[in-house]
């Protein structure tokens, strides 16, 4: 082989050789790239081993964080889940079960929110809050003597725990204690100024004893804080309607009708106005509709 021609050769070579290196250098940046989008893709897959939205399968707090979440958006079913999971991990935590009884007190499960905050208790004898719910929720089941205690309780050990006072109140006043409901619904304004549920509930009572303009006055507060409030609606319409003012009456029925369609005592109430008015038909309809509402197969 000529001279030329060998350096022709190992030039050739030089440059396959060069080649060669430069594609496999491509090649495995190319490894490297997809190894790190696989590996990132392994790394999203771990988190949903772990836990949706990456909850560690072990961490009970990131469990009762996402449950109150959950909750908060409206997902009860997922947020009971996600709490009971909680309190599978750490079966001694007493927040777990006092936001899983909530849950289950916005699902209608008032049982089982009952024995949820019952053992929140056990665990946190001064958990002030939980003996409020249970005392709520002991109201609504007619137990209103434990509705008091329980709530009576909350006070003794927060004081200024309004909604306790609340409670208290409607407990007191179905058992006949006008006065003493009277002055917790007082108390629970003084401790929350802008309680509407407390205002409602204080003109409901001082319509029973004839302080019509009293009630209004707490109604309308009621509604300044709570323009929603259907309740506060009916409760000042009943005054209007006392103290004679008819057109004014029955707009507040109307309003508390339109804010909850199934508000059986604002149709009868609207009804008896109407009829005040000589309007006899929208009377009757009125009364129709409150008992097919209470009586679904009244016919």
């Amino acid at each position: 082989m000529k001279t030329r021609d060998i350096i022709r050769f190992i030039e050739f070579s030089l440059v396959v050789t060069l080649l060669i290196v430069l594609s496999d250098g491509c090649f495995t940046r190319d490894k490297v790239d997809r190894g790190s989008r696989t590996e990132t893709k392994g790394d999203s897959r771990g988190a949903s081993a772990k836990g949706t939205n990456g909850i560690q399968p072990d961490n009970a707090e990131a469990y009762t964080k996402r449950g109150a979440a959950r909750q908060a958006r409206g997902n009860l079913d997922g947020a009971i889940t996600d709490f009971t999971e909680a309190i599978r991990l750490k079966p001694d935590v007493a927040v777990a079960y006092f936001k899983r009884g909530s849950a289950k007190k916005a699902k209608g499960d008032w049982d089982g929110a009952i024995v949820d905050f019952t053992r929140a208790i056990q665990l946190k004898p001064d958990f002030a809050d939980a003996y409020a719910e249970r005392g709520y929720l002991e109201n609504n089941k007619g137990n209103l003597d434990d509705s008091i205690a329980d709530n009576s309780k909350a006070i003794e050990i927060k004081p200024d725990l309004a909604k306790a006072y609340n409670n208290r109140g409607w407990a007191r006043n179905r058992k006949g204690d006008g006065s003493g409901a009277i002055a917790d619904y007082s108390k629970a304004i003084q401790a929350k100024p802008n309680y509407a549920e407390a205002y409602a509930n204080l003109g409901y009572m001082k319509n029973g004893k004839g302080d019509f303009d009293g009630a209004i006055a707490d109604c309308s507060k009621a509604i300044q804080f709570k323009p929603d409030d259907a309740v506060a609606y009916n409760n000042r319409g009943f005054a209007k309607k006392a103290k004679g003012d008819v057109e004014g009456a029955i707009a507040d029925f109307t309003e508390a009708i339109r804010l909850d369609p199934n508000y059986t005592e604002a149709y009868d109430n609207r009804g008896d106005a109407k009829r005040v008015k000589g309007d006899v038909a929208g009377a009757a309809a009125d009364h129709t509709r409150a008992t097919s509402i209470k009586f679904p197969d009244w016919r």
